[in-house]
């Protein structure tokens, strides 16, 4: 198979995060997502015949980097991993079979706060909150009437590359992780994804319920009220407690950072259109 990338953009690398729990981090203009969505991805796709290496090269990336999960990577670049990938491996619905097969601690600080969370309500808070310790920039939002809780998250215009895969994924990725405290068995009221329906109707009940609804003008998924009130006796309080003031620190610290290169920017910009330097000085 000749794996391409229809011309687009993946070159660029994001910035590195130093520690998914003590380091500091800063933000660029790309979008960039959490290398540890990828934890495993090596083996999970070779069992299925792809060629690794192939599917790295075409995406720009490399296994250094994926292999480090305190590396964020280019969410455009992450997309296109995801697509060539479901080709290669002839699954159309691979993101979401990816999701089941996610380990556990593979979002870090984020993904111990679902585990840990009070209730369904809670968890759903936690992602809305804490969404940009592994995607940036994001847009997501959590709001409750007439009994029925819908959580909502669009992508930054930025982010230009095919998204079906990866958008699945993130999807099944938040419903499995709310079945921690909802129940193994539990559905939505409603799924509604961006993108064009996949090609798997069975595999998309099973996973994301069968109430799941494409080409939507955003990707959200519905909770009933009680569900949301459903808490797990796994969930310990003080650990969240934790957890939360740890996640509170790393985004405080990732905006302080990201304002000091802004700073710097725009004094250089001044700098330049005011006539008192240049680039080679």
């Amino acid at each position: 198979m000749n794996l391409t990338l229809s011309g687009v953009f993946l070159a660029k690398q994001c910035i590195k995060v130093s520690d998914r729990f003590t380091g500091v981090t800063s933000e660029t203009s790309d979008p960039c997502v959490s290398a540890g969505i990828f934890s495993g991805f090596e083996n999970y796709v070779a069992r299925r015949g792809a060629r690794f290496d192939a599917l790295l090269d075409a995406a720009a990336l490399t296994r250094e980097t994926l292999s480090d999960l305190d590396t964020t990577i280019p969410m455009n670049a992450a997309a296109y991993l995801f697509e060539l990938a479901a080709r290669e491996t002839g699954d159309p619905c691979l993101g979401i079979h990816w999701a089941e097969e996610l380990p556990q601690g593979s979002a870090g600080v984020l993904g111990y706060m679902l585990v840990h969370a009070k209730s369904v309500r809670s968890a759903a808070k936690v992602i809305v909150r804490y969404a940009e310790l592994q995607l940036e920039p994001i847009s997501a939002s959590f709001e409750e009437a007439e009994g029925v809780g819908r959580l909502s998250w669009r992508f930054p215009v930025t982010f230009v590359a095919p998204r079906v895969q990866i958008t699945s994924f993130l999807m099944a990725v938040i419903i499995i992780r709310l079945r921690l405290h909802a129940g193994q068995n539990w559905m939505p009221i409603s799924v509604d994804l961006e993108h064009r329906a996949l090609e798997c109707p069975e595999e998309v009940e099973r996973i994301l319920g069968p109430n799941a609804r494409f080409d939507q003008p955003c990707n959200s998924v519905s909770i009933s009220e009680s569900v949301l009130n459903r808490a797990s006796p796994e969930a310990d309080k003080r650990l969240f407690g934790v957890l939360k003031d740890l996640a509170d620190r790393l985004l405080a610290e990732r905006k302080a950072s990201a304002d000091i290169v802004q700073r710097v920017t725009n004094a250089l910009v001044d700098l330049l259109q005011g006539g008192e330097g240049s680039l080679e000085d």
